[in-house]
């Protein structure tokens, strides 16, 4: 078996699980913060939506350049908007 196969099956488990609690946001508390030294739950929830995605870049980049405003985060403005770039990333 190789990694893939190994690591597959895992990697579809989290992201349906991951997929159902970014499914239960709820929209009116998007610019909700814990602590005001937090982040919203909006960028919180950009902030899930994206990571799926990094693991192809870090696989296929020799190297990234962090440069400030180049890759702005996403801030959720809705649970359509987070799941839409949370399924693109997953794919």
């Amino acid at each position: 078996m190789s990694i893939a196969q190994g690591l597959l099956p895992e990697f579809d488990h989290e992201m349906a699980n991951t997929r159902k609690t970014l499914e239960r946001i709820p929209e009116d508390k998007l610019e909700w913060k814990p602590d005001p030294k937090s982040m919203s739950l909006g960028r919180l929830a950009g902030h899930i939506a994206e990571m799926p995605g990094w693991g192809g870049i870090t696989l296929t980049t020799d190297s990234m350049d962090m440069v400030p405003g180049q890759y702005p985060p996403m801030v959720a403005t809705s649970r359509e908007q987070v799941l839409a770039e949370f399924d693109k990333n997953v794919t």
